[in-house]
């Protein structure tokens, strides 16, 4: 993985600029406003506050204690215990693959057989609200004999 490369000042970190900062920090100025004072991001002022500043208040705390490791003669035992038993476990077979069916096809009955109509459905109007012929109809058409005529033709 590669570093982007750095954007804007580079902050060279020297005993002289710890100290100002140090300063500035203990006068009670916040990060951004150092950070405005050098010309560079506030990151940059917390980074060097946590590590070099900060950081030195805490030494006492990161001292770490070496512990002794355990050993198997630190307890009187002259080899490691036996390894404990280990319980077979057996798994039920696989679930068999779902079958799959081919879709079914929905039949949706013809406008003919969903309509009974036993007027003409012609409209005789051309805005709302639309009235209908309303003369008695020919079996299996919707229309009467003439508009019925009327309509086949055209198409």
């Amino acid at each position: 993985m590669t570093r982007s490369p750095r954007i804007g000042p580079v902050f060279e970190v020297t005993p002289e600029r710890i100290a100002a900062v140090r300063n500035l920090v203990e006068r009670g100025l916040s990060r951004t406003a150092i950070a405005q004072r050098f010309g560079v991001t506030k990151g940059v002022i917390c980074g060097l506050v946590n590590r070099h500043i900060k950081g030195r208040q805490y030494e006492h705390r990161r001292q770490r204690v070496s512990r002794p490791r355990k050993s198997y003669e630190r307890h009187a035992l002259s080899e490691p215990p036996p390894p404990l038993p280990v319980a077979l476990v057996v798994l039920p077979p696989p679930a068999p693959k779902p079958v799959q069916l081919p879709p079914k096809r929905l039949e949706l009955p013809s406008p003919r057989r969903m309509v009974r109509c036993t007027s003409c459905q012609y409209v005789t109007t051309e805005q709302r609200p639309y009235r209908y012929c309303e003369a008695p109809t020919d079996p299996g058409s919707v229309y009467c004999p003439a508009h019925h005529r009327l309509c086949r033709a055209a198409a």
